[in-house]
């Protein structure tokens, strides 16, 4: 469920970045191209905890019964701690050295948060490859359906809203209105999205339906069997 909503949240982000900065504040449109890349970049850090919950589901090392600390340094247990702990060395410092480097040589702040949207983005996609090749093609293709699903959705979601954001979505000085405006654009996105994994995916199917069920029972309350009895 958490990945159908961040490859949804990532390509609306991504299509919708100025207008959602509009909508907050005007001058915050400038910061468009970074908002861009910090949805990706959250998608793959999502896309990252979902290898590590398949590497760690594969492994058998603290089932087995001889146990040693070799077969400990060799299981996907110790790879996924290792991975992310490599990825917390190289990329906090990194972002102390770019945040240094803006301040000694006058980068302004908008290329600076850039920067550092792009240094996340790059060291969570090394993450996910170096995670990719240890699970292997097979596995990969196993678990990575769902996603692939997911995207195409995203992908449909985002064609469309790139289509129809000039024509839907045009500037208004009122601000109530675009921001209706866009929240209709955004509901007309979200039936496209879930509409397309609702068609093409049983899985997702299934998911969906549990959740319309929770909601109208919520929306509803309990019903007259279910209500005890006085």
């Amino acid at each position: 469920m958490v990945a159908i909503r961040r490859c949804a949240a990532a390509v609306g982000a991504s299509a919708l970045s100025y207008q959602i900065l509009f909508v907050l504040k005007q001058t915050y449109v400038a910061s468009a191209l970074t908002l861009c890349i910090l949805a990706f970049s959250t998608l793959s850090l999502s896309v990252s905890n979902f290898l590590d919950q398949s590497l760690m589901g594969m492994d058998t090392a603290d089932l087995t019964e001889q146990r040693s600390f070799q077969g400990y340094l060799r299981s996907n247990l110790f790879f996924v701690s290792r991975v992310n702990l490599a990825y917390a060395v190289v990329y906090v410092p990194s972002v102390f050295l770019l945040v240094w480097l803006g301040s000694t040589r006058g980068i302004g702040v908008q290329q600076l948060a850039e920067g550092w949207a792009s240094l996340q983005l790059t060291c969570a996609l090394v993450a996910v490859a170096i995670k990719v090749r240890r699970l292997g093609v097979s596995s990969v293709k196993e678990v990575g359906k769902p996603l692939v699903v997911y995207s195409i959705a995203s992908l449909l979601m985002g064609v469309v809203l790139f289509v129809l954001t000039p024509f839907f979505v045009v500037y208004s000085a009122d601000a109530a209105i675009y921001g209706l405006r866009l929240l209709a654009l955004v509901i007309l996105g979200s039936v496209i999205y879930f509409g397309a994994l609702y068609s093409a995916d049983r899985r997702s199917r299934l998911i969906l339906r549990k959740v319309f069920r929770l909601v109208f029972a919520r929306w509803t309350g309990p019903t007259p069997a279910s209500q005890p009895t006085q």
